[in-house]
């Protein structure tokens, strides 16, 4: 929506077709993403010194509850549908990401659908659960939520289980957005 792209200072370089997504830490502009629309060249750019290792995209240290995904593409897709949603900037979180995230009362680990994800989802879940309640989305769609109409992505997250009973889905169904 028109109003998530205002907040965020979104933009878009026409010639590179690249989707440019500021990254505001504490207040100030710590570096940009790019997410590129087409399907040549890497799916995401990041300006020089970008701290995708210390930082948490839309991170709000108050916020409970809160869902955390892989990507900025995913918080912009689904800011406006709530609850509030965090990013990590892929799927390898450390320790510094770890402390910042047990701030939150109560988290809802929604990463990718792959291998990757999947193996944060483990990590990540390990290492919050003795500072907050962690839930897991129990997706078997092969898709990251931006993927996800707000209708499919509302009724996933409200399926969310507890961590300690989730497991890696045994088959994933392909999506496909309606036309």
């Amino acid at each position: 929506p028109e109003e998530t792209l205002k907040h965020f200072r979104v933009g878009w370089n026409q010639d590179l077709d690249r989707i440019v997504i500021p990254h505001f830490w504490k207040g100030d502009l710590v570096g940009w993403q790019t997410r590129r629309l087409g399907r040549e060249g890497s799916k995401y750019k990041n300006s020089p010194d970008f701290p995708k290792d210390s930082t948490i995209y839309n991170y709000e240290a108050r916020a409970n509850p809160t869902v955390v995904v892989e990507s900025p593409m995913s918080v912009l897709s689904k800011y406006h549908v709530g609850p509030h949603i965090e990013s990590t900037f892929g799927a390898e979180v450390n320790d510094r990401q770890i402390r910042q995230l047990s701030m939150h009362q109560r988290v809802v680990l929604w990463f990718d659908n792959d291998l990757a994800g999947w193996k944060a989802t483990e990590s990540v879940g390990e290492a919050l659960e003795p500072y907050s309640s962690v839930l897991v989305v129990p997706s078997t769609w092969a898709a990251d939520p931006a993927d996800l109409d707000d209708q499919t992505y509302t009724d996933l997250l409200a399926e969310a289980i507890p961590f300690s009973v989730w497991s890696r889905p045994e088959e994933l169904q392909k999506w496909e957005m309606a036309a």
